[in-house]
């Protein structure tokens, strides 16, 4: 209900409200006057979504799925690991204090999906790792 106004559209269906809306939220927070702040928040959100996706390059490489075929020509699991503790030294090293709050975040985002999201008839990667396992 808060956002309903944000779905008004143009006659040819540009999302001319949206677009107001968030042009409006990013003023409201570029002139916080904050933006080491912001950076350095972007920065360790940016690390973060890279450190999962290595993560979840990992799992499927530990698995052997065999629907994951990467083209990199140097991939391996070690730059796969390599690249995870990488974006975690860098998060910690930006700020500590962030960096918790940022995986503590994803946690919280990621216990949400896994227990209000409905069941998946994909498979699950941790089904893949037992199933490889055995």
């Amino acid at each position: 209900k808060v956002l309903s106004p944000a779905k008004k559209t143009s006659h040819s269906g540009n999302p001319w409200a949206s677009v107001l809306l968030s042009w409006f939220l990013v003023q409201l927070v570029l002139f916080s006057g904050k933006l080491n702040t912001i950076a350095s928040i972007v920065t360790i959100f940016f690390l973060l979504v890279y450190a999962a996706v290595d993560l979840a390059c990992l799992a499927l490489e530990w698995a052997s799925a065999p629907n994951f075929r990467p083209t990199f020509r140097y991939f391996t699991w070690h730059t796969c690991a390599l690249g995870i503790v990488g974006c975690a030294v860098m998060m910690f090293l930006i700020n500590a204090i962030y960096a918790s709050a940022s995986i503590a975040f994803m946690l919280l985002l990621l216990l949400l999906i896994h227990y209000l999201s409905p069941t998946s008839s994909w498979g699950y990667i941790s089904q893949a790792l037992i199933f490889h396992q055995v």
